[in-house]
């Protein structure tokens, strides 16, 4: 009897240990804020920019080392400021930016160039006003492919700094909530 209850407590020990171990390299790990901007509009609907940029923000948040701003709060930001953001430049947006506490925005645009469909968008440095990184993804004839598979590689391209596994992207199919 004895013999089991030392190995439960051994057990018990080493789940505690591991537990805070985990908990330990979990708090040491920094999250990168980042306020993600409305994209620019090139000759798209209005309504087809904001959701595509909406789709990033979603899928940005599915990384676990980065916190996305609220896109309410940046409109909050914006109203309380007094700014317009068709008047704010990169520069503008950065000090947004820096008032939200992040240390990156991502700012870009949206589409067509003859049967094209294309996204651009650029990650920088809210602190020094470098780009980080610069990442576009292009659809021939088909915007559809842009919501699916592109806010999700540009996304992935964005945080992890590299192209997706094929597997990850190839795997994307269009799911219907309409049953």
């Amino acid at each position: 009897m004895k013999y089991f209850q030392k190995i439960i407590y051994v057990s018990l020990y080493l789940i505690v240990l591991n537990n805070y171990a985990y908990t330990k390299s979990n708090m040491n790990k920094k999250i990168e804020r980042i306020a993600v901007f409305e994209f620019e509009n090139n000759r798209l609907d209005k309504e087809i920019a904001k959701t595509l940029t909406d789709r990033l923000r979603n899928e940005l948040v599915q990384f676990d080392e980065i916190e996305i701003v609220e896109r309410k709060r940046i409109d909050a930001v914006f109203q309380e400021q007094k700014i317009q953001l068709s008047g704010c430049a990169d520069e503008c947006l950065i000090e947004v930016g820096k008032i939200l506490g992040s240390s990156s925005i991502i700012v870009g645009s949206i589409g067509k160039v003859g049967n094209y469909f294309t996204i651009n968008a650029r990650k920088i440095n809210a602190t020094t006003a470098k780009v980080e990184s610069a990442i576009s993804y292009d659809s021939y004839s088909d915007i559809d492919q842009l919501l699916i598979k592109g806010m999700s590689e540009v996304a992935f391209k964005i945080v992890k700094g590299y192209n997706p596994p094929k597997s990850l992207i190839e795997n994307v199919e269009p799911q219907s909530d309409l049953n």
